[in-house]
């Protein structure tokens, strides 16, 4: 009885890490898209003879594609963390089927997070 009970708050732990993971994750592609990306973008992108470009597609794009690759990172972070917890705590005998779910869920939420940043952040 005690193992089962242990399992299940080991488990539940699993989901809790996962949602937590998920918020901090919304919360970190926010700030990179609005204060941390503009250092990685080439000022020429967005200003012309010291004014604002008329055609901000560049920027636009080379911001969201810094953007994927900070979600790849997160993803990739996320994805050893849980496969290493399955494999070591949870002694799990399925934790390549498991960590890919759980993988496929974070990349859904963290997908409509990037449409909701890159829409907030690169809108006309």
């Amino acid at each position: 009885m005690t193992l089962v009970r242990s399992n299940s708050l080991l488990k539940a732990f699993y989901v809790i890490y996962n949602i937590i993971y998920q918020c901090f994750g919304f919360i970190a592609l926010v700030f990179a898209a609005t204060y941390i990306n503009d250092f990685i973008i080439p000022d020429n992108l967005k200003w012309e003879n010291g004014r604002l470009r008329n055609d901000l597609t560049n920027y636009s794009i080379v911001g969201i594609g810094i953007l994927v690759i900070e979600v790849v990172l997160l993803l990739l972070v996320i994805y050893g963390i849980n496969k290493a917890y399955l494999i070591k705590v949870l002694k799990s005998n399925i934790p390549t089927y498991v960590a890919n779910w759980t993988l496929g869920i974070n990349l859904i939420l963290t997908l409509l997070t990037v449409i909701f940043v890159a829409f907030l952040s690169y809108r006309a």
